[in-house]
């Protein structure tokens, strides 16, 4: 089977009431336990290799939708509280985020593309900042300071090679 190349084709997989493999092709309620003792795979190695993103369901409607009115039916019965949401709340806020898949990361481009505001936003070439600081200098700092958080040195060598007193401020 073919990895998921955008949201329409994940959109696709999940609305079935079973859930197909895209390893072996089975039709399945949840994948979880099958990819674990057939194929020998974690779910996040699934969705790395078929590019899924991190909160694709790996269940079937049906299935989820049992487990959802299963859930409803014992919060109404007083049977779950929500006393621990608040721990859940703060574990959440510092666990980080998945990593994005690129169909995710060319649909945000689009959209920025299509924002018609950037350009306003942008301050002209040559222009200075609120704080009288030059914005170009800034931006281009900016730029070389997310390319090394990737990974990347060589924009921050060239800028450091441009500016050799450092960051812009």
């Amino acid at each position: 089977m073919k990895p998921v190349k955008n949201r329409q084709d994940v959109a696709d997989y999940l609305s079935g009431d079973k859930i197909q493999c895209l390893e072996c092709g089975k039709m399945l309620q949840t994948l979880g336990t099958h990819l674990l003792k057939m194929h020998g795979m974690s779910t996040a190695e699934y969705r790395e290799r078929f590019n899924l993103p991190a909160e694709t369901p790996l269940a079937g409607v049906a299935y989820r939708q049992a487990q959802r009115d299963k859930m409803n039916r014992l919060i109404k019965d007083g049977v779950i509280t929500h006393w621990h949401l608040a721990d859940a709340v703060e574990k959440a806020r510092t666990a980080g985020r998945g990593k994005r898949r690129e169909f995710d990361l060319a649909e945000q481009k689009e959209r920025i593309k299509r924002n018609s505001h950037y350009k306003e936003r942008t301050l002209p070439p040559g222009s200075k900042r609120a704080d009288g600081r030059d914005a170009d200098r800034f931006r281009e700092y900016q730029r070389a300071r997310r390319a090394q958080k990737k990974g990347d040195r060589a924009l921050m060598v060239k800028y450091l090679e441009k500016y050799p007193k450092g960051t812009p401020w």
